[in-house]
């Protein structure tokens, strides 16, 4: 049986955390308080087990609560979305294929999603692997594009900074086009 989570018919947002969390930034954001940066943590990926599937299951669920909780955002924010740029990511990937358990372990490689404002969309960024065994780098979906990459881009274009080498000592950013520069 396929469980979503109960959404707020006032707001849009799921029940839960992460909705509340976006909610509130939403309203800090619209207040014009001069809040520069927001993060929130959306947990419960550790999916070791149990996975499910395309039509249901931990990570549908979870995928779904994202989805439906940006969404929400977005809608909440209206015109003031366009003065935000918002980034997921996680600090570590999956395995591409399941374990014995019907789950999937630790890996590297995964997806970054970035919307909002100055967001050159509709297109993925960087070079899809695959998932092809010899596409893998040891089981693990290969890494293409370091995230250094995409947070210095947005550090640069989105918020005014000029240089992101203090930042990220030893790095050297390829920009690849995600963000529109700073209007002024």
């Amino acid at each position: 049986r396929m469980m979503i989570r109960d959404t707020d018919p006032a707001t849009g947002y799921p029940n839960g955390q992460l909705g509340g969390a976006l909610h509130d930034v939403a309203r800090l954001i619209k207040a014009n308080l001069g809040l520069r940066v927001a993060t929130i943590d959306m947990g419960n990926y550790d999916m070791h087990q149990n996975l499910g599937g395309a039509t249901g299951g931990w990570m549908f669920n979870q995928l779904t609560e994202l989805s439906t909780a940006l969404a929400a955002f977005a809608k909440e924010l209206g015109n003031d979305f366009n003065r935000v740029t918002l980034v997921t990511m996680s600090e570590f990937g999956r395995r591409v294929s399941q374990n014995g358990s019907g789950g999937v372990d630790h890996g590297h490689g995964n997806a970054v999603l970035v919307m909002g404002g100055g967001v050159n969309g509709g297109k993925v960024y960087g070079r899809w692997p695959g998932l092809a065994p010899s596409a893998q780098d040891n089981g693990n979906l290969a890494a293409v594009t370091d995230y250094r990459t995409v947070m210095s881009e947005i550090m640069t274009r989105r918020c005014g900074i000029s240089t992101t080498t203090e930042i990220f000592p030893g790095f050297k950013p390829n920009g690849r086009g995600v963000l529109k520069p700073r209007s002024t």
